[in-house]
């Protein structure tokens, strides 16, 4: 049973195929409601970050331990304040030895995203320089849709004030969203992702100025998911939220942006809040640059 997988870890603590082994199962059992409960009982998070720790050069024992981590962390509020820093810091090293490393990278920042809600893990990731590993490595592995998708999402998440959203757009936030949006025009999840960061960081009370291939992604997007929603909505509002300069309105206008959003939303006639969004950024366009043919909107 779990008890007697976890004695086995402990009397092996430097036998890399044991625990390779026992990582993975843990993270199997980890997936029932009830065994996972009886793994925390029995101090699984410790031994996991232990063994981490003991083998923090392994790749694969770093993955199947952070897949592991993932699933347990799925409800952090069953975790002591003292489990969940102490699993934050050893992510945020693992992140830091192995930056190539893409499961390692992509568990990681799973579990980063689980304990998003707790401040001293967005201050711990912040301090420890983690905004800009977090970037580096999605820039590292441009193919890697988890990576692309969980890198937003943590971004995000730590985007709490203006200085840390600056530091977002002073690392190459902008540009590595912007090719993830480009890399995968298809997959919803990452175009999601990615709105959600861009309606964060670019907001109005900072002075970010529109570049063409933020309007180009923006466009693109538009076209290629006219079915979906969501994704439009978060795109959308993504838009409204840029700073209102003359330039980016400008640079709106001339792309021919309100027509094509007044084409998305009436294919969602039902769809409140996009249809919100919808008409809110084609009047801000429109204050500037005035446009024909959105009388739909």
């Amino acid at each position: 049973g779990i008890v007697s997988l976890l004695r086995t870890m402990a009397r092996h603590p430097r036998n890399k195929t044991i625990q390779f082994h026992a990582c993975e199962a843990l993270g199997g059992l980890a997936a029932d409601k009830t065994s996972r409960e009886a793994i925390l009982r029995s101090e699984g998070i410790e031994r996991l970050l232990k063994v981490l720790t003991e083998h923090k050069r392994d790749v694969s024992i770093q993955v199947a331990g952070y897949q592991a981590l993932n699933v347990l962390t799925e409800d952090p509020s069953i975790l002591s304040k003292f489990e969940i820093l102490q699993i934050a810091e050893t992510v945020l090293y693992a992140l830091k030895m192995h930056p190539r490393g893409a499961g390692v990278q992509e568990h990681g920042f799973s579990v980063l995203i689980n304990l998003a809600d707790f401040p001293d893990v967005k201050t711990m990731i912040v301090r420890d320089g983690g905004i800009e590993r977090i970037i580096a490595t999605m820039k590292l592995h441009p193919t890697s849709c988890q990576i692309q998708c969980h890198g937003c999402t943590v971004l995000k998440n730590v985007a709490i004030s203006i200085n840390k959203k600056r530091t977002i757009i002073h690392s190459g936030g902008v540009a590595v969203v912007v090719a993830a949006l480009t890399n995968f025009p298809a997959d919803v999840d990452i175009q999601i992702a990615c709105y959600d960061l861009f309606r964060t960081v670019l907001d109005q009370q900072d002075s970010h100025e529109l570049s063409e291939e933020i309007v180009k992604v923006f466009t693109m997007t538009m076209k290629n998911h006219q079915q979906d929603a969501e994704v439009l909505r978060q795109a959308f509002e993504a838009m409204v939220h840029l700073p209102q300069t003359m330039e980016n309105r400008q640079l709106l206008g001339q792309a021919g942006v309100a027509t094509t959003v007044a084409t998305a939303v009436t294919a969602h006639p039902s769809h409140r809040t996009l249809r919100w969004f919808g008409e809110r950024l084609v009047n801000q366009i429109c204050s500037y640059h005035e446009v024909q043919s959105v009388s739909t909107v």
